[in-house]
């Protein structure tokens, strides 16, 4: 509460019309933070009693129940879809493939748990994201230009034993990255590798020195292999 005690002053002047208008502007300072003051404990009381603790091992009965009627529902769907839409929905051949593993993973998750999601609409949306990669996935089989729109081309990172730094730059890959690559080949050394690819997935290729470089028929798509002839490339892409 505003303390009063500068009023004090003006006691000799009580006659006066300003002390009579400084107390009365003192009075109703001291009523309006009293008024705040309970209104603010009245609004923390119904605060503390509408939020309880939010509970840590069970809500209500009905959310366990959801849970076990939807976990088998959706788990059952899934098997379902995916055999329906062949082994491609599940794989990471590509980025986009990625990306529908883990949009799928989230939707279940979300059927199963989230009040605000029902299965049906859990369903709804892997069927559709599976039908999408079926669709795309047709597609790129008869368009080249769809093929590079959606998948990136493997890249050449050593080439010979020697690092090839604007490609590591422009895939944001380190030396370190490529060494261990390489050590999970068996390898020690960069001088024993012939080449070390990142695939179009981010896994890494390598391919020891030996190789024929005349039979390299896997490697005519990869960016920063010149051996294969280009009218080879050309008949075989």
């Amino acid at each position: 509460m505003p303390n009063n005690s500068w009023c004090y002053w003006l006691l000799p002047l009580e006659h006066s019309a300003f002390a009579s208008h400084a107390l009365n502007i003192h009075a109703q300072i001291v009523r309006a933070w009293e008024h705040t003051t309970v209104q603010y404990i009245e609004i923390a009381d119904e605060a503390s009693r509408s939020s309880p603790m939010d509970p840590i091992l069970l809500d209500q009965q009905s959310d366990l129940v959801r849970v076990l009627i939807s976990a088998p529902i959706m788990y059952l769907t899934i098997i379902f879809a995916i055999r329906l839409s062949g082994k491609r929905a599940t794989s990471q051949m590509n980025n986009f493939d990625w990306i529908v593993t883990v949009a799928i993973g989230s939707l279940v998750g979300s059927g199963i748990v989230l009040k605000g999601v029902t299965i049906i609409e859990a369903v709804a949306a892997i069927v559709m994201l599976l039908i999408l990669q079926w669709m795309l996935t047709k597609s790129v089989l008869h368009s080249k230009w769809l093929s590079k729109l959606v998948k990136a081309k493997p890249v050449v990172l050593l080439d010979k034993g020697v690092f090839c730094e604007e490609a590591m730059r422009s895939e944001r890959v380190t030396k370190r990255e490529v060494m261990s690559a390489i050590r999970q080949k068996g390898l020690v050394d960069p001088q024993q590798v012939q080449w070390v690819i990142l695939e179009t997935n981010a896994s890494f290729s390598v391919i020891a020195k030996g190789a024929n470089e005349d039979q390299i028929r896997a490697l005519e798509d990869v960016d920063g292999i010149d051996a294969v002839p280009q009218v080879e490339r050309a008949q075989t892409s």
